[in-house]
This record gives C-alpha cells, structure tokens and sequence, in this order.
C-alpha cells in the first residue's frame, strides 16, 4: 500500500470545502459544451523566496501547453507558453508496485522503498536531490489511464536551502463557476514559523464567458481566517468577457498547528480550499555523535524554529492510519536532518513506551541496518492533527562502534482561539538540563551565557538577572562535567564566554577545562559564600544598578520570581540572612526590593537596607505580588514549578528578555492567587516550563487547586 507523507493531512474543513464545491458546481449550458471539450489541464508553480526556482507561474491548457498523463502507477505533468517559455514538469510514482490513491506520500528524487519518486524539473533544471510530498486529492483511471487527478505538491532542494517550490496539477477537474475559473482551485503552504512572514501565492480569476461577470467582495471563512491573508486583490469588480485578473494570499500563521480557511471570491460557486501548518515555536530537535558515527561525524547539532527551518507530522498509510511521527531540520551551517519514529506493523504509537531503532538521515547519510531505540515521553493526535510529540532516542549503524543520541519535541495549538483563553507552550526536557536548554531556545543567539551548579542552589539564584542584562541565558552544569544537553545548547547559542557562577565545589575545575578544550572563553565569578558570590555577580554584571533586589540566602522560593523582575528592571538579586545584611552587600541608590515575608527577611533587615516589601501568604502568592508589581498587564507570562529550583532559575533570563513576569505553580494546580492574577493581568500567552511531572497539563491550564 501507499506510504503516505510524514505531513498532516489537510485539516477537515479544507477536506469539507472541496468536497462542497465540487458537488454544488452548476451545470449550465456552459458546462456541458466544457464536457465536449478535451479534459482541462492545468498547472500552477511558486517558490518560496530563497527557492531555486522562478515564479509564480500558472498554466492552462486553454492558454497554454499543458499535459498530465499517467497509467494509474504514475503521474506525469508538464507546461510550458510555447517554444522559449517559462516550462516545468512534475513526475510522481508511488511506491513499486501500487496504484496511486487519494493520500499523502513522501517522495524523494531517488525514490524506491517506502518512499515514492517525486522530480520536479524547472526550465530544464532538476535539483540533484529532490525531497517532498504529493498530495492527491481526487483521481480515477480508465483502461490503465489517468483520466482525472487533482493533486498539490511541494519540493525541497536536499543540495540546496530548504526553500520549497510547491503548487497544484489538475487534470479534467471541474474549477468551479461555470463562467469563472480559479487556479489553483486549492493552496497548501509549506509549513510556516509564526512571525515570519509568509510566501504570496497569486491565484488567477479567468472569465471564460462571452459575457462579463459580476463579483462581490473577497471573504475569508472556515475555521483559522485569521492564519491568512489576501495582500492583493487586483480583480476588478466585474470580469470582463475572456478577462483574466489576480489575487495575492499569503498564509500568516499565529501559532503553531494546522490552519485551514476558505477564500470566497465574491463569485457565486467559486471558492477556495487554504491550508497550511504553523512550526509550533517549541519544536526542537537534539542530536549528539560520537566520534566514529558514520551519520553523525562527532558533531553535535541543535534545531529550532527561530534559526532552522523545521517541519513535523503524522506519517500515515493510506487508510490514515498513524505509523509513526517524522521530522526534518535544516539550517545552513548543519543542513538537513531527518528523524523518522515508526512503530512496528499492528503496534500503537504510545507515551511511555520504547520501541526499535529510529530511522536516521543527517548530512545526506543514513544507514540500512541500524540499533539503538526511542522512548516516546509525550504523543497526543487530536482530530487527526499531531498536537504534541516528545522523544529520546539512542541510534547505531550496524557496522559501527560509534553512535548518537538525541531527543526531539514538538508542540502545536490546533484549536482556535478564543477571546479569555490562553494560549500554551511548553519547554522541557528529559532533566533539568534538557529543560534548560529548551527555554534557552526561546533566545535566537548569545555572546554570553552563565554556568550554574544544576544540582545546588545558592550560588545559582543571582545568576538570571545577570544573564538578562548581558541578552543570554542561564544553563546548569554537573559539578564534574558540562552535560551533553548544555553543551549543544552553548553552541546553538554561538555562545564565545561562557560565566561560572561559583566556586570550585559547585562547579568544578573539569568543567572549566572542558569548555576551554572546546575553545570558549571562561571566567569564574565567585566568593566564598553564597552572599559574597551574589556580590560579586552584581559587582561584575552591574557597576552602576539604579536599586536592587533582595532575598533570602536560606531558601530560594522568594527569589525564583524575584529574579525575572530584576532582570525586567535591569538591578541585580542579592541575598541577605533572615537576620541580617552580610557584609560587602551593595546598597545601591534607587528602588530597593526585599522579596518574602518576615520568617524569610526580618524586618530590622528590611529597615537596614532602606527597602519596601514585596510578600504573599505563600510562594505563590509572593510570585503574583512579584508579577503584579511589574504592571498592570501581562499579556506574556512564564509558569514554573515553585517546589524545585532549577527549572525556575532557567527560565528567569528568558522572562525577563521578553518582559514577562514569573509566576509559580504547584505540580497539579495553580493557587486561587496565581489563576486570579493571570486573569487580571490579561495573560494570553503563556510559556510553561519543565514537563508534566513538575507542572502538569492540569496546572498548565491555570487550574485552580
């Protein structure tokens, strides 16, 4: 059978939409002379800009050259305007062996195996490796010919960026309106990053009548009218007789997840199918070789949507049922990679559960027999759309003694929106370490970046405003050596100085020799105890602070949500006894902010440093005092567990980099305090930090405990 592509389906309502126009078309004087006719061919072509190829263009057999044939094993389409014209040709065969089908299919340009053939040739160009999917949305045979087919395609250059050229082929497929014809009759997009701005694709409104046609105002309808958008309408508001005009879409998507919309064209009966699929911004993929590893070389590679192109989704036969999770990365200084999650034939793909090896393909290299497994941590499928995905993964070429490991996540808000809800991410890893480096993905690069023990506290706590002035991220370390999770993330980052915060008994001097091996420059920022190191942090980071935040040295909850707000206002963290000032403690001028209650900081300690107070009945509540001190308003907010440090302590300079406030959660729920101060500060967006074990999905979504 089919294997079909490791790309979602279109969405129902796209599905819906076709099916609706196809069955309301009219059947005029106009359509029946068109049933004399040869069956109309038609092809359209954009590439994304960074594409090799020129565009858009859009053919017809009624103005063009245009020929779709096949024998119901195979798909073969070319156009061209004539001798010297813009020309190109799409040729798709599904896996050997198998009629083609209304389905999704992976193709590549070797094609063979589970993967169907898929060349897209452009004035006679053709890339040397070719993958992409074909999407066949209607077809029939008769006595071994192709005789209808409506099919989108998208193609990637493998030797090249990973721009897509992507379109539609129709072969004696009704358009619509009897009188008018839209090409292309559908649009899906290559998958998009939310805020990048999107490609336009034109869509041609053709008057075939002897007489001109009327037309109403453009709409967008159907479930995410919001993910697209019409930039030009240059259609006039009647067609004139044999007239031809365009309009111009491009997709926008707002999150991550499918989308799908109609454009009404203002003629009756004529409308069109749009789709397209939003990188959800917490995608990610992780991978780490050892030296010797034929697939990997020893290199480490880190993948994320704001500086990788990445793609993921479903791979499904073609009776839709879910084989497996597929994802594809690319950025020019690593190229493509691709990690394929199948699960063996009559088996489900389950959270929890540990399968074979994963299939592999990085820097064009891939290996036929294989180890290794791959632990599925979180999969759910929502109306056939993947809405999360997470896994680990070890992998080992049968011939070799070298091998990699590596994790990859993905995260999509597929319901829409509604006014008073809130939309969630969330950043996690396997650890404290994997969850570090996956909020520091939030960060696009950094010159600098802090070290932190990953297994203690106190030196670590004044470490996030520090790295929010700086524009960098906190990442923790094992005393005895940089964890592989860490490393991957310093060199995502670009990262050139690397700050240990701390002595050598919590950061050791193997970690420092390590990162002087791998060519980063290090300094240690520190002082004998947890107060003189805190000093030193702010005597280092901020010579001249206008105030300062203090917190307790005896306990780190008050100063979790303290430190996003010292990042915020640009001030250091410092810690203080219950009891009293240390001393070397700065007392800068300006704002001074003691964060807890009296049991934390006493308030003779209070009066001594000349501060206000910022206190809740608990943690929680001392986060939302935190938070709601910062402003009125937060339409961005930042939740992680209050009973651990670590996850909090990453998320800090993140935070504070976004403006965001901190606000802490219990494993379950969120505290009537914390669900009340989101609503009140109007939160919309909100960025959960660690996995489901520290903050779970029920807590995600600001339960109330």
């Amino acid at each position: 059978m089919p294997r079909p592509a490791p790309w979602r389906s279109l969405a129902g309502s796209a599905v819906l939409a076709l099916g609706l126009l196809a069955s309301a078309l009219p059947a005029g004087p106009a359509a029946a002379a068109a049933a004399e006719e040869p069956p109309l061919a038609a092809m359209t072509l954009v590439g994304e800009e960074g594409d090799r190829s020129p565009g858009p263009r859009s053919w017809s057999s009624r103005t063009a050259v245009v020929r779709v044939t096949g024998d119901g094993g195979s798909v073969h389409a070319e156009a061209s305007e004539g001798a010297g014209g813009p020309r190109a040709s799409v040729s798709f065969v599904p896996p050997a062996g198998q009629l083609l089908a209304v389905g999704d299919y992976r193709g590549t340009s070797g094609g063979g195996g589970e993967r169907g053939r898929l060349v897209v040739t452009v004035d006679g160009n053709e890339c040397l490796e070719q993958t992409g999917r074909f999407r066949v949305l209607d077809v029939a045979h008769e006595g071994g010919a192709l005789t209808r087919l409506h099919a989108l395609y998208e193609r990637t250059c493998g030797d090249d960026a990973p721009y897509a050229a992507f379109g539609e082929i129709r072969l004696g497929v009704p358009e619509g309106a009897a009188e008018v014809e839209a090409q292309p009759a559908a649009v899906q997009w290559p998958d998009a990053v939310p805020g990048r701005r999107g490609t336009d694709v034109p869509v041609v409104l053709r008057n075939r009548a002897s007489t001109p046609v009327s037309r109403g105002p453009l709409a967008l309808t159907g479930a995410d009218p919001g993910a697209f958008q019409v930039v030009h309408d240059r259609c006039p508001s009647v067609l004139p007789a044999g007239g031809a005009c365009t309009v111009t879409v491009r997709f926008l998507p707002e999150r991550g997840g499918a989308a799908a919309a109609v454009l009404a064209t203002g003629v009756p009966g004529l409308a069109l199918a749009l789709h397209g699929d939003g990188v959800a911004a917490s995608t990610s993929m992780r991978l780490s070789s050892e030296p010797g590893d034929p697939i990997g070389r020893g290199f480490d590679v880190s993948y994320r949507p704001l500086d990788a192109d990445l793609k993921a989704g479903l791979v499904r036969d073609h009776t839709s049922a879910v084989l497996g999770v597929s994802m594809t990365a690319w950025n020019p200084q690593d190229g493509h990679t691709t990690l394929e999650f199948l699960v063996p034939a009559g088996e489900v793909l389950e959270a929890g559960r540990t399968y074979g090896p994963p299939q592999v393909v990085s820097y064009g290299l891939t290996c036929s027999r294989r180890s290794g497994s791959f632990t599925v941590h979180e999969h759910e499928v929502r109306d056939g759309v993947l809405v999360r995905f997470a896994a680990s993964f070890t992998h080992t070429c049968a011939d070799s003694t070298a091998g990699m490991r590596g994790a990859a996540a993905f995260r999509a808000a597929v319901e829409p929106r509604l006014p008073g809800t809130v939309l969630t991410s969330r950043a996690a890893g396997a650890d404290r370490y994997g969850t570090a480096a996956a909020v520091s993905g939030e960060v696009r690069r950094a010159d600098e970046v802090l070290l932190v023990s990953g297994v203690d506290w106190p030196d670590a706590l004044a470490a996030g405003p520090a790295a929010a002035h700086v524009g960098g991220t906190v990442l923790p370390s094992r005393p005895d050596g940089v964890p592989a999770d860490t490393l991957v993330e310093l060199y995502r980052l670009q990262a050139r100085t690397v700050h240990l915060i701390g002595g050598t008994a919590a950061l050791g001097p193997a970690v420092e020799a390590e990162l002087v091996s791998r060519g980063f420059e290090v300094d240690r920022v520190s002082g004998p105890d947890r107060y003189a190191t805190a000093a030193a942090v702010a005597a280092r980071f901020f010579p001249l602070p206008q105030g300062a935040y203090y917190a307790s040295g005896t306990g780190f909850a008050d100063a979790l949500a303290g430190a996003t707000a010292a990042g915020v206002r640009d001030r250091p963290l410092l810690l203080v006894r219950p009891d009293g000032v240390p001393a070397g403690t700065p007392l800068p001028a300006g704002d001074r902010v003691v964060l807890g209650g009296t049991a934390a900081v006493g308030e003779q300690v209070r009066a001594a440093l000349g501060a206000r107070r910022l206190m809740g009945a608990d943690r929680y509540a001392t986060s939302v005092a935190v938070a709601e001190d910062l402003g009125a308003s937060a339409p961005y907010a930042v939740l992680a567990s209050g009973q651990g440090f670590p996850d909090a302590l990453a998320a800090a300079p993140v935070a504070a980099l976004r403006g965001a406030p901190l606000l802490l959660a219990a494993r379950d729920c969120v505290t009537p305090a914390v669900a009340g101060a989101a609503r009140r500060l109007g939160v919309a967006e909100l960025l959960v930090v660690g996995g489901t074990v520290a903050v779970s999905d029920g807590a995600a979504r600001l339960s109330p405990c």
